[in-house]
């Protein structure tokens, strides 16, 4: 019975556990591995990765925004109200002025002047409150 399975089963069967590596260092992230500790183990979790977790949060939702707007300009308005010269110029210019102005410079800039002016602010707290921080524990030794 056993000599009628392939060889490549058998071959299977004989290999030996301690052979195998635990990780491929090549696809090991360090990132990952911090995120998933932290994730695992949130006492571990510092007022610098809160307000990272926020500002990511908070450009994910602009993000979400910014689709909306985006789905709004596109799909859902008509298409006089998108080339308001009422078809007398070309669809290539009708096409250029719409992506350009109101979805890279409209719509991305939005975006991108919130998250970043939040971002300045975020990285404001974090370092005065990292100092606010350490005095504490400076005056409590």
């Amino acid at each position: 019975m056993a000599d009628s399975q392939p060889s490549l089963i058998k071959a299977h069967k004989r290999v030996d556990t301690r052979d195998r590596q635990t990780r491929r260092p090549t696809y090991f992230s360090p990132l990952l591995h911090e995120i998933s500790f932290k994730i695992q183990h949130p006492s571990f979790i510092t007022f610098r990765d809160s307000i990272c977790a926020i500002s990511l949060l908070y450009a994910t939702w602009r993000g979400l925004v910014a689709l909306l707007h985006t789905k709004r300009l596109l799909l859902d308005r008509p298409v006089v109200h998108v080339c308001p010269s009422g078809g007398t110029e070309s669809l290539t210019s009708c096409v250029l002025n719409v992506l350009i102005w109101d979805l890279i410079l409209g719509i991305i800039g939005e975006w991108v002047w919130y998250v970043v002016s939040w971002g300045l602010v975020g990285a404001v707290v974090v370092f005065v409150g990292e100092e606010v921080m350490r005095q504490m524990r400076a005056k409590a030794k």
